[in-house]
């Protein structure tokens, strides 16, 4: 972006370290710079409020544990706390006589030891800090280290013996990644590295202990297509096998939790929980889990789940139920292992947290969001937002901002959405495997019409995403497993850019063209009648900004881009930042706008800030109350930047 052209937002609280925008610009209506909550209640969103279930609120809760006394420990890195769940559900913060005041730097990981001793991961990412603590009777007495220092250290955990595990998980966005490896630090305080599998763990996430001194670590895989995730079995002698995987093998598997006779897995990709004997022997099965992200209790084939994709914190409870961290739901799950009066094995309940999220109408700041996805902007300035079984949209009169849901059927889950000059709504509906076309009523009238589009001769699988061009003749699908389709003149034809193309974003401009965010090969796409180009990314995941050849990207997924179709945005999901692509002649440059790689957390302040799972991302247009502004989604609110008008 050339000078003077900074990213804007207007917000309260400071980043530490945050890096100032260029020569001030408009912001809205505040005048302030920073990252600010559009719509979205800030009083029911993500934060630290202690309470007893459901009234209690959590930020980010990644690491957990069950202490000596039945007490679940979560770790918070967006609070920088660790919180205490009571076995009837009362939750609160530890204080200084346990924690130190200023001793957390990010906490991920936690256990604790049968003398009291509470075990903390700091994972700051690129932070000198990086270091596990050891706390007992409010003195912090951080482990010893390796050589060259922990690099990125997430799971912990304590065996029956007192040794201390701990999974560092590496540095993954930088090439190479830095060193991996689980650490064993024992009683004495003696550091060595737990034995690994040929060619070593890629990405150690997750580590547990069970009562008879065998580790099993979960390894996310890394960010790679050549890597294998997968869960790893370290008996008390040292011998290394591979546990047994679901079909298809495991996604990203984060968390993992043992009780002797069974293994539990966490994996964030799939959005299951899977289980299977501790001896490595027999089949792996689906525990909970629907395969898709949501936020729903119930039995455990119903139940959905928003896990973090950094860490999943699991532990046996005072019960032997199974609870689990659901990071990006706010909220501390329980999954039955004990069939009983509280309905059948594997159910999930919501033990603690739930203030957080939910579908409320309203004024903007009071409404309430539960993982919305797609956004969309029409020429009068109402904003669309996809998200879970409804459309909602965002009106203003005069300077109040309103939030509405569209009088129409519900969706199975609507992922994308996009709406063309003459306010014609679309929408991907990924559950329900269909693109729809929703006009507004005409005359005054109230009732929306509804039409499935066109589809391919074996339909489509899984639409996440779509776009259409202004004058609504061309629609551009996004079918996260069969590619992309332009629906033109009455037919879907493929156009996709790969041949294994997973595109998770869309978006069209002023000129003809369209653009896409591809997965399968972490870049960034443009497409019209004339063909297509490649016009950022390296094919391989990491957060690179520079020339758009050697730009990269993990995960990108909401795309925006201007009438002009020289500036594009990408929410660039994995790496929980907003990039920027300035696309003039044949030169493309991408460059970092909000939030910094790594950062588990939505933070409010000045630029960069932080941002927490951005999915998607939409443009206000000119000559409207969002002239110039930049919105996005993340899992409990439609955040808000302001930017400068080309």
């Amino acid at each position: 972006m050339a000078a003077g052209t900074a990213l804007l937002v207007a917000i309260s609280l400071a980043l530490p370290g945050a890096r100032r925008p260029g020569p001030a610009l408009r912001a809205r209506d505040a005048g302030e710079t920073g990252l600010s909550r559009f719509a979205g209640s800030p009083f029911r969103g993500p934060g630290s409020l202690d309470g007893k279930g459901a009234a209690a609120v959590f930020k980010t809760p990644l690491g957990l544990a069950r202490d000596p006394d039945g007490n679940l420990l979560v770790a918070d890195p967006g609070d920088n706390a660790i919180r205490r769940i009571a076995p009837d559900g009362k939750v609160t913060t530890l204080g200084k006589d346990e924690v130190p005041a200023g001793a957390l730097n990010l906490p991920a990981g936690v256990a604790a030891a049968a003398d009291g001793s509470i075990y903390v991961t700091d994972f700051k990412v690129f932070s000198p800090v990086q270091q596990v603590h050891r706390f007992l009777h409010g003195k912090d007495q951080p482990l010893k280290a390796p050589a060259a220092g922990y690099q990125h250290p997430l799971g912990v955990a304590v065996g029956p013996d007192g040794t201390v595990y701990v999974a560092d998980a590496g540095i993954q966005i930088t090439d190479p990644p830095s060193k991996t490896a689980v650490y064993a630090i024992a009683a004495d305080g003696s550091l060595a590295t737990l034995a690994a599998p040929k060619g070593g763990y890629r990405e150690p996430a997750a580590v547990a202990a069970d009562p008879d001194g065998n580790v099993f670590v979960a390894d996310a895989g890394g960010p790679s297509d050549s890597s294998r995730p997968g869960v790893y079995r370290v008996s008390s002698a040292g011998a290394v096998s591979r546990m047994p995987a679901p079909k298809g093998g495991y996604g990203r598997p984060v968390g993992v939790a043992v009780d002797g006779q069974k293994v539990y897995v966490m994996d964030c990709q799939w959005q299951r929980v899977f289980e299977c004997s501790a001896s490595g022997q027999g089949p792996v099965a689906s525990l909970a889990g629907t395969g898709e992200i949501g936020n729903a209790d119930g039995p455990g084939d119903k139940a959905a789940f928003s896990f973090n994709d950094t860490l999943g914190g699991m532990a046996l409870d005072g019960d032997g139920d199974l609870a689990l961290a659901d990071g990006a739901n706010n909220r501390v799950r329980t999954i039955l292992l004990q069939a009983d009066g509280g309905g059948p094995r594997g159910s999930v309940s919501t033990l603690a947290g739930g203030a957080a999220t939910g579908a409320a109408d309203g004024p903007a700041l009071a409404a309430t969001f539960d993982q919305p996805q797609g956004l969309a902007v029409d020429a009068s300035g109402t904003v669309y937002v996809a998200g879970g079984a409804k459309v909602r949209s965002i009106t203003r009169k005069k300077r109040a901002w309103t939030v509405a849901t569209l009088p129409v059927p519900d969706f199975g889950r609507a992922s994308g959405v996009a709406v063309d000059g003459k306010g014609t709504v679309y929408v991907a509906d990924s559950s329900q495997k269909q693109a729809l076309k929703l006009t507004p009523p005409a005359g005054g009238g109230s009732r929306w019409s509804v039409e499935p589009l066109p589809a391919p001769a074996r339909g489509y699988a899984e639409p996440v995403a779509v776009a259409v061009s202004a004058d609504g003749q061309e629609v551009l699908v996004a079918d996260r497993k069969h590619g992309s389709y332009l629906i033109f003149k009455g037919r879907a034809l493929s156009v996709s850019v790969t041949a294994r193309e997973a595109p998770a974003g869309v978006a069209a401009d002023g000129k003809g063209n369209f653009y896409i965010a591809d997965l399968s090969t972490q870049s960034i796409y443009r497409f019209s009648h004339a063909g297509w180009s490649r016009l950022a990314g390296t094919g391989k995941p990491g957060s690179q900004d520079g020339p758009g050849a050697q730009a990269s990207f993990n995960n990108p997924q909401g795309l925006a881009v201007d009438a002009s179709g020289e500036n594009l945005y990408v929410a660039d999901t994995g790496n929980n930042v907003i990039r920027h692509l300035t696309l003039k002649g044949r030169d493309v440059a991408v460059e970092t706008l909000v939030g910094r790689p790594g950062q588990p957390a939505t933070v409010e302040g000045p630029l960069p800030a932080s941002l927490y799972q951005p999915a998607g991302v939409a443009l206000g247009p000119a000559g409207t109350g969002l002239a110039g502004i930049l919105l996005v989604t993340v899992p409990d609110a439609v955040m808000q930047a302001t930017v400068p008008q080309p």
